[in-house]
């Protein structure tokens, strides 16, 4: 899965380069900071879906928290389960907003 998401990248970078020419020129400014900008974009996609992986898999220390509460009872589970939930949406926010801030200072 995590080759196939490279490669796609990969593909996706090499086609978006040929329509930055195509519509653009090769020597357009403004075309080359779209594509800069669509780089960003993969590149806070793919940190994205790696923070999701580790809040969501059961490989990794959240999921696995949420699970030993259920020793004590479900409304433990439940309470872990939101706070885990809570904590799992800074990192998405804090990478969007740094891609946004990242493409307008271009």
């Amino acid at each position: 899965l995590e080759k196939g998401m490279y490669i796609a990248n990969i593909i996706f970078l090499i086609f978006a380069a040929v329509i930055v020419i195509l519509l653009f020129g090769a020597d357009s400014e403004a075309g080359w900071k779209m594509f800069i900008c669509v780089v960003i974009g993969l590149v806070a996609g793919m940190a994205i879906g790696k923070g999701t992986e580790f809040f969501t898999s059961f490989d990794y220390g959240p999921t696995i928290s949420i699970k030993d509460r259920a020793r004590t009872g479900p409304a433990t589970v439940i309470i872990q389960g939101m706070g885990v939930g809570m904590v799992s949406t800074i990192l998405p926010t804090l990478i969007l907003v740094a891609a946004i801030v990242a493409c307008n200072e271009l």
